[in-house]
């Protein structure tokens, strides 16, 4: 070879080798991705695995080099997969099948920002990527009462504050939040949370204890690490809402949120409040107070949340029309079948006027403007004022009292307000309950306008024993005549279980998104002479008949919502309980009612039985929009 062959030789070498270096320095730099899971495991755990189940869809995933998926485990005190540390916390990483303990951090609380903000650091400096999300695993409980149950720290809680301090002491900013938990889609945690990252991923309604499906996002996301986060947003969506219909879970939803459009949906929502406001102090209140009555609610309408669309639409105030236009470009994509739910809700009081200022002052932390809280301090004040009217007392012959906390001395109380709302606000008068003869039959008969202030009906039944009267509940069973009467007719039989009267109360009626219905109630019962718990019964088109849809903890006050209902078990023993009354009307306990039920080969049936020959007591349960509780007289069935 000559010397220049030569020279020509070495450089194509060289050149050759260069291509090499760069095609390799290339493939380093596309596909670094770091997905951390902030796993909680608390009871969802303890008793029934729902956190191993997911770290194990984790495994599943065949990821290669370019995702990094790390897993920190606390919070519950027993763990399905050994090797995990029932005690206290560690830290995992997700390889080739299996997990591998990367730290352990011995007996500490997940419950703070400074956990957050730590397993973050931890992340970003062992494991940096060109891109980063978390997932928070566990219990939800929206903008009222935040994220996460500890068993370890029973009094421990994230709240919205809390979890955009642990993102920003976390020093990276994500592609995505994710939050595999119930009620966390909302106005609030999305403005909380919008300057630490791009997207949010979460429910409006509450979650299935499977919760999201691992599995192929991550496959996706380990194939293709450069992604759009939206790619792999939709496919977490899908995903769940797929596995929600196969395994049968009802009532569910999914969306993906775009955090740069937050600021403009939040001002958009400023504005239309404050035409709200002004509404609070005119003719268009009640108005108002009868489109948050309506509003499509989540967690059974306890956590005081609303679809933002469907009250801002109810409530025809100005500025509703920008509203919906921001809704639009927020919500990047959403799922499930709850009617009336547009991917993302926000805070409104109404249910627990007790907690508003409690959770005014985290809204007030995590950024929001203290003129966002005119509209909420008057309908507050409107709302505990209407309530304040004396309704009537006797549980057998009138209405109940409503009202009765004393709110003047709360920050946000209006006492001019509430007393206009007191004068002004609609209410039915004890005459006006009076069940009158008609044909055949007895009809409640009131006005039209009388009747738009009414939110609830429930038929209650009580039979007489002999040593006085037995609560066997309230079902949603009735039906208006051609004049718009509600009429009062009982069958004598009602809801049974393997053949036996059990006490039921039933608890919503709805639509679902293809336009079935289905409605649902519960039966208290103790399970195995332990538990209190709600049997959970539902009818729908498929199963008009009825069926035991399984069982969730007996609730006691304003808590995190159980995310889904367990299955009874052979062998489970279930005994009922029922609320009895004296003949004056008074209170005296509650007992258990007729003989204990043992499950055997399957669930038990669901059925409608004629009840015993004895005195039955029928009336209505009404509720009106400002919570005021109203029941008519009683008429007394007898069996033919």
């Amino acid at each position: 070879m000559n010397g220049k062959g030569w020279i020509r030789g070495l450089l194509g070498l060289l050149a050759a080798l260069l291509a090499l270096s760069v095609a390799a320095v290339a493939c380093a730099q596309q596909g670094t991705a770091t997905v951390m899971v902030y796993m909680i495991g608390s009871d969802l755990e303890t008793e029934a695995g729902c956190a191993s189940d997911d770290i194990l869809e984790m495994a599943e995933a065949e990821f290669g080099d370019s995702l990094n998926v790390l897993i920190q485990t606390g919070g519950s005190t027993d763990w399905a997969i050994e090797s995990i540390s029932d005690e206290g916390c560690q830290r995992y990483e997700v390889r080739d099948g299996d997990i591998f303990l990367q730290e352990d951090l011995g007996s500490m609380s997940m419950m703070s920002a400074g956990a957050i903000g730590d397993f973050i650091r931890w992340g970003v400096q062992r494991y940096p990527a060109d891109r980063y999300a978390i997932v928070f695993w566990d219990h939800g409980g929206g903008t009222m009462l935040g994220f996460g149950s500890d068993e370890h720290d029973p009094e421990g809680m994230l709240l919205l504050g809390d979890l955009a301090e642990g993102l920003r002491l976390g020093g990276v900013h994500m592609d995505f939040v994710g939050f595999d938990a119930c009620l966390m889609a909302t106005l609030e945690t999305a403005l909380a949370l919008s300057p630490h990252a791009d997207y949010l991923i979460a429910s409006e309604e509450t979650e299935p204890g499977g919760g999201w499906m691992y599995t192929g996002w991550l496959e996706l996301l380990g194939r293709e690490p450069d992604a759009e986060t939206e790619i792999i947003g939709r496919r977490i969506v899908e995903d769940y809402l797929s596995e929600c219909q196969f395994s049968g879970d009802e009532g569910v939803t999914m969306a993906l949120i775009d955090l740069s459009e937050i600021d403009v949906l939040y001002e958009a929502v400023r504005r239309c409040m404050a035409q709200a406001e002004e509404g609070m102090q005119d003719e268009r209140r009640e108005q108002i107070v009868v489109a948050r009555s309506r509003a499509r609610t989540y967690g059974e309408g306890e956590f005081e949340q609303v679809d933002v669309a469907d009250f801002i639409s109810r409530a025809q105030v100005e500025g509703g029309e920008d509203v919906l236009a921001a809704l639009d470009r927020a919500v990047v994509c959403r799922g499930g079948d709850v009617t009336d739910s547009c991917g993302l809700a926000m805070y409104h009081p109404y249910v627990y006027p007790e907690y508003y200022e409690m959770v005014s002052d985290e809204m007030r932390r995590i950024g929001m403007d203290e003129d966002y809280f005119a509209y909420f301090d008057d309908f507050v004040s409107a709302l505990v004022g209407g309530q304040s009217l004396d309704c009537g007392s006797s549980w057998l012959n009138g209405a109940q009292e409503t009202g009765e906390q004393d709110y003047t001395g709360a920050s946000w109380y209006d006492a001019e307000l509430a007393d206009a709302a007191a004068q002004q606000s609609a209410s039915l008068s004890q005459d006006e309950l009076y069940l009158a003869p008609k044909g055949e039959q007895y009809v409640l008969s009131l006005s039209e306008e009388e009747w738009a202030i009414i939110s609830e009906i429930y038929m209650q039944v009580f039979v007489d024993d002999g040593e006085g009267y037995i609560d066997l509940g309230m079902d949603n069973m009735y039906e208006f005549d051609d004049d718009g009467d509600l009429v009062a007719d009982f069958d004598y039989t009602w809801v049974a279980l393997d053949g036996q009267i059990v006490p039921f109360t039933a608890e919503t009626t709805d639509t679902r998104e293809d336009g079935s219905w289905y409605t649902y109630g519960y039966v208290k019962a103790t399970l195995n002479g332990e538990q209190a718990i709600e049997l959970m019964l539902c009818w729908d088109e498929e199963n008009p008949e009825g069926y035991v849809a399984g069982y969730r903890e007996a609730r006691d006050g304003v808590g995190l919502p159980a995310r889904g209902l367990r299955t009874l078990g052979f062998g489970d023993v279930l005994e009922f309980c029922c609320d009895t009354y004296t003949y004056d009307g008074e209170y005296d306990g509650q007992y258990s009612f007729g003989e204990p039920l043992t499950v055997v080969f399957d669930q038990p049936v669901v059925s409608y039985e004629e009840l015993a020959e004895m005195p039955t007591l029928v009336c209505f349960y009404l509720t009106d929009v400002y919570q005021r509780e109203y029941r008519t007289e009683t008429l007394e069935f007898s069996f033919e």
